[in-house]
């Protein structure tokens, strides 16, 4: 007589514990056989703009653009500070030019702030369903990263030129 091994006998037994019912084809899908659906997908449906947000991001555009002028202004000075502030560290000039340079510093708050209130509009923007806003924000970003970078630089040189001293 031979003998059935045991793992056999279970798998048996077990088989005849299956659920009884309706169970997924395992035929290929449609899109699987290389057809396509009858009728296309449809694109989700961008949101309108947002009134509200288009304004919040205008006025802190205009908040930033509006700052310019002061910081041009305490540029041109520290950059006259710069040039007189002769002698080496820490002379009557020298400290004259680093005070010019931290008040035109001190004048690139609105851009600075505008682009924290942009960047709390975007946060905003991608927690929702897309919307047709993202462009404008987006705009808005690039122009007042660009202004920051311009006035961050700005002010880097006029810190070389007063740390080579």
């Amino acid at each position: 007589m031979t003998r059935i091994p045991f793992t056999l006998i279970v798998g048996f037994l077990l088989a005849g514990c299956a659920a009884k019912g309706e169970f997924p084809s395992l035929a290929l899908r449609p899109y699987e056989q290389g057809r396509q659906a009858a009728s296309p997908p449809v694109a989700p449906a961008v949101p309108a703009s947002d009134a509200a947000r288009l304004a919040r991001i205008e006025a802190a555009v205009q908040r930033a653009e509006a700052g310019r002028a002061d910081f041009d202004s305490a540029l041109a000075n520290a950059r006259a500070a710069v040039a007189r502030g002769t002698g080496g560290f820490g002379t009557e000039g020298w400290i004259a030019a680093q005070m010019a340079v931290s008040r035109a510093e001190r004048t690139r708050e609105p851009v600075q702030a505008a682009l924290a209130d942009l960047d709390t509009e975007m946060r905003k923007l991608l927690m929702q369903a897309p919307s047709a806003d993202r462009a404008v924000l987006d705009a808005a970003m690039a122009r007042l990263n660009a202004l920051d970078a311009e006035q961050s630089g700005a002010l880097a040189a006029l810190a070389r030129g007063l740390s080579a001293r």
